[in-house]
This record gives C-alpha cells, sequence and structure tokens, in this order.
C-alpha cells in the first residue's frame, strides 16, 4: 500500500444494506454463488464480472446451428476480406435501419415537460447510435475500412460534414455545439440585489428530416459498395470451399456459434 500503512478494516455496519437479505442468487446452471448487488456508493462498487452477470443473469451463451448439415470452420487466414466487409455491412445495416425507425418516430411537438424530454432524449440516443456505426465503417481499426473515395466530391462533402459531428460533439466535447451558461437573478430597484443563480445547458438541435436523409443516402451508397466486394468473397469462398472438400472434412465439427462475452473486452479482435 503506498506509505506502507495499514489497510482499515471495513465495518460491517456502514454497509449501504443488509448482506444477508439482499443478496441475490443466480441460476445454478450459470453461476452458483451470491452476487452482490450494485449499491450507490463508489466504494461499494461491484466488479466488472459481478456487473455483467448481475445484469445478464447468465454468462457465455451460444447459438446452435442448424442440424441438417455438418458444420466446419474456415480460419481467419481464409476468410479476412470477407469478413472484415460482413462487419462493415452489418454496421451500416444498423445505422440504415436505425435511421429508418426515427423517421417515422420523430418526438411529437405537442408534448410537453416530462414526455417531450424523454421523447427528445430517446430520437437524440437513435441518432447518435446511427451516427457511430456510420463512423465506424470509415475509421482505422483491426478490420478494413472504407475509404471516403467511393463517394462524389459532393458527396464527400457531406460524408466529412457526419464525420466531423460524430468526432468533434457526439463522441468528443470539442466543437460549439454545446453551450453552457451561468445567470444571475437580479431583482430590479434602485439598488439591484442577486435572487440566485440559473444556468442552462443547450446542445445541438435534433436533426431535422433533410440530415437523416442524407446520412441515409450515404450509407446506403456505402452498403451497395460493400455488399457488392462481399457477393465476390462470398463466391471465391464457395469456390475455395468445392476445390478444399476433403480437406475441410478432416475438420472439427461445430455445433454451436459462442457469443462474445465480458472477458473479451479487452482482448484484440481475432482477425
Amino acid at each position: 500500500m503506498v506509505g506502507g500503512g495499514r489497510r482499515r478494516r471495513r465495518d460491517p455496519a456502514a454497509r449501504p444494506y443488509p448482506r444477508d437479505s439482499e443478496e441475490e442468487q443466480l441460476p445454478p446452471r450459470h453461476a452458483p454463488r451470491a452476487v452482490r448487488k450494485p449499491s450507490h456508493s463508489l466504494g461499494e462498487s461491484p466488479t466488472v464480472e459481478e456487473m455483467h452477470v448481475y445484469g445478464e443473469h447468465s454468462g457465455p451463451t451460444s447459438i446452435p446451428l442448424p442440424t441438417d448439415f455438418e458444420w466446419v470452420a474456415l480460419t481467419p487466414e481464409e476468410t479476412t476480406a470477407y469478413r472484415d466487409l460482413r462487419l462493415l455491412k452489418a454496421d451500416l445495416d444498423f445505422a440504415i435501419g436505425v435511421l429508418e425507425r426515427i423517421q417515422t418516430n420523430r418526438p411529437a411537438r405537442d408534448l410537453i415537460g416530462e414526455d417531450r424530454d424523454a421523447e427528445r432524449d430517446d430520437f437524440r440516443a437513435r441518432w447518435n447510435a446511427a451516427l457511430v456505426a456510420y463512423a465506424r465503417v470509415f475509421a482505422h481499426g483491426m478490420r478494413t475500412r472504407l475509404d471516403p473515395t467511393i463517394f462524389d466530391p459532393e458527396a464527400r462533402t457531406r460524408h466529412q460534414y457526419f464525420i466531423r459531428l460524430r468526432n468533434r460533439h457526439v463522441a468528443h466535447s470539442v466543437s460549439d455545439y454545446e453551450r453552457i451558461g451561468v445567470l444571475v437573478a437580479l431583482e430590479p430597484g434602485d439598488e439591484p440585489t442577486s435572487d440566485g443563480i440559473l444556468d442552462y445547458v443547450t446542445t445541438e438541435q435534433l436533426p431535422g428530416a433533410t440530415r437523416i436523409e442524407g446520412l441515409q443516402r450515404l450509407a446506403r451508397f456505402a452498403r451497395q459498395h460493400v455488399s457488392t466486394r462481399l457477393d465476390a468473397e462470398r463466391q471465391l469462398l464457395h469456390r475455395y470451399s468445392r476445390e478444399k472438400v476433403a480437406e475441410l472434412a478432416r475438420r472439427p465439427r461445430l455445433t454451436r456459434i459462442a457469443e462474445p462475452s465480458y472477458t473479451d473486452e479487452l482482448k484484440p479482435r481475432r482477425r
């Protein structure tokens, strides 16, 4: 410990809830042990593992494969181009789907108070999610990225606007899209007095139909570009599987597809 001090023992009476009555037992098939409930005290915060298990009530999961065929896996080295393109398409599918939904479910103008705020928050969350998913397709990372040169100059200008919006406002606080002000309330009169402080936060207005459709057109064009390349890669892999069928038949059979779990968070993505 820093300074060589002795570790202080925690006083059980200081816990924000009774240990025995507040523990929750998870289903035995997942984790036959008690998991501490998250508390509002930072000192009692759960571990990453506990947060994951408490929220999901399950450990790593898997998806069964159809039983009509026997399944073997191609290696990452055999499928690098296909895998990367398929992940790009998944991001674009997500972005386009979200944009379509927010176009048809815009916040109602006649709502007031908390209902209006909740609808606007949901709208903003979906818009931000679509924007982030779109930008991932062009970002540096562990997979192939799209080059903005797939767009013509006019479309590339719109693309750069959305990327800046993601980088300088949604993901990071850089641009002047968010502002805070602090006001003093003065009592009028010959000798003004301060009656209190008021602060306000303003941020980017919710996007209108023009901006939503603009991002949607870019995402659809990018998806078509990716889909064309993906179809070509799929044909190459199909031809490869026919040529190597004897070798593939010697590989282990798969019956389920494992899904990622919390332990995969800090691992680099498999190539």
